[in-house]
């Protein structure tokens, strides 16, 4: 096995400008987004086929609200303003997210009040679990409130929103769903 690459600051700098001018291109817009053809499918499918999709997108709704609620701590406790800069993105990236989510519910799904009306579909103890990771990123998030300067409270918010929540529930959760739509 090759031994991990060593960066510099310098080379850690542009990565994260590379990065940051790579979302500036790749910006989209949420009202953009075509849903005619959605919301005329939707009431065409099977109930059961219906109840799936809803519980799956208000759970994933609800990790979009969960972690566009928190970013903002990440963000005022960021070390350097580079760190700042590439957060930024991320929080914008997070609030088109969640109306993405707000446009299928009301859109497509009928379901004017969003969240709220989505998590009902969700029955009670069924993703126990799954609340419970959000429950490590509140923990992270406060405790990163309550000590902004604390970089190892920093580390951890971020690992837990990155790797975590982002990397594996989001990402996962989200290839599951363009699989399931194909």
């Amino acid at each position: 096995m090759a031994e991990p690459q060593s960066r510099s600051p310098e080379v850690i700098h542009q990565l994260i400008e590379d990065l940051s001018a790579k979302a500036d291109l790749e910006s989209w817009k949420a009202s953009g987004l075509d849903l005619s053809t959605d919301a005329k499918q939707w009431p065409q499918l099977d109930e059961r086929l219906c109840q799936r999709i809803l519980r799956t997108m208000a759970l994933f709704y609800f990790l979009e609200k969960s972690v566009s609620d928190h970013l903002h701590t990440i963000f005022r406790a960021a070390p350097t303003a580079r760190d700042k800069d590439f957060l930024t993105t991320q929080m914008f990236d997070e609030l088109r997210h969640i109306l993405v989510f707000k446009r299928f519910h009301k859109e497509i799904f009928a379901l004017p009040n969003g969240l709220p009306d989505a998590l009902q579909f969700v029955e009670e103890g069924a993703a126990a679990g799954y609340f419970r990771i959000f429950e490590h990123l509140k923990n992270a998030i406060d405790l990163l409130a309550r000590e902004p300067a604390n970089r190892v409270a920093w580390v951890r918010a971020i690992l837990v929103y990155h790797i975590i929540v982002e990397g594996i529930i989001a990402h996962g959760t989200q290839d599951r769903l363009l699989n399931f739509f194909k």
